[in-house]
């Protein structure tokens, strides 16, 4: 029985200090970002875009495309990242679109022709200008579109939560465990020596 809770013990700890383990390194993998020189802007403005964390060319990827509001949008610039996987370019907000919120959606394909790892990235802009035609580009529902989800093609705010819950069962496997050892250990019989009469 005590070989039985120590190896209880013993094997709970492990499971924890592994699921720890993985949860870190899944967590600590880098998801591709954008950021913009202005978060609104009427049509026909300039925008500057940056962005990191995405596959360079020497691991086989291609150049990030910066579409406008879809991940099939139209493509406004494509750019190659650079050795440590940045981005720079400039945009211009397109033409006859009523005022409202769309999205940039940076897009990136490796080796295989997949989606690279962590793309694509998103990130909301704001059109104030009035269009003068019927818009070009359909507005984005926010609540249809949020920017911090994604479409299966990188790893989005549910995966995240996964991990993070993960992590926290990891921890509280090995306290667990570490528990049933200790409890195990110090409730274990003092054998006293047999004394010769």
């Amino acid at each position: 029985m005590k070989l039985l809770r120590v190896s209880l013990g013993l094997g709970i700890g492990i499971a924890g200090v592994i699921g720890m383990a993985m949860t870190a390194v899944l967590a600590c993998t880098s998801l591709a970002t954008l950021n913009v020189s202005q978060p609104t802007g009427a049509t026909g403005t300039d925008v500057n875009v940056t962005g990191s964390s995405f596959q360079t060319a020497d691991r086989g990827a291609s150049a990030v495309s910066i579409r406008w509001n879809a991940i099939d949008g139209p493509v406004l610039a494509q750019v190659a990242p650079d050795a440590s996987g940045s981005i720079t370019a400039t945009i211009t907000v397109p033409a006859n679109l009523q005022p409202g919120d769309y999205i940039l959606v940076a897009t990136q394909t490796d080796k295989t022709g997949q989606p690279a790892f962590g793309t694509p990235a998103r990130l909301a802009f704001e059109v104030t200008g009035s269009g003068t035609a019927a818009p070009a580009v359909q507005t984005v529902n926010q609540a249809a579109a949020p920017v911090a989800t994604s479409n299966g093609l990188g790893v989005g705010a549910g995966t995240l939560a996964v991990l993070a819950g993960l992590g926290v069962l990891g921890i509280l496997l090995f306290i667990v465990g570490a528990a049933t050892f200790i409890g195990t250990y110090r409730r274990s019989p003092v054998v006293s020596p047999v004394r010769k009469i």
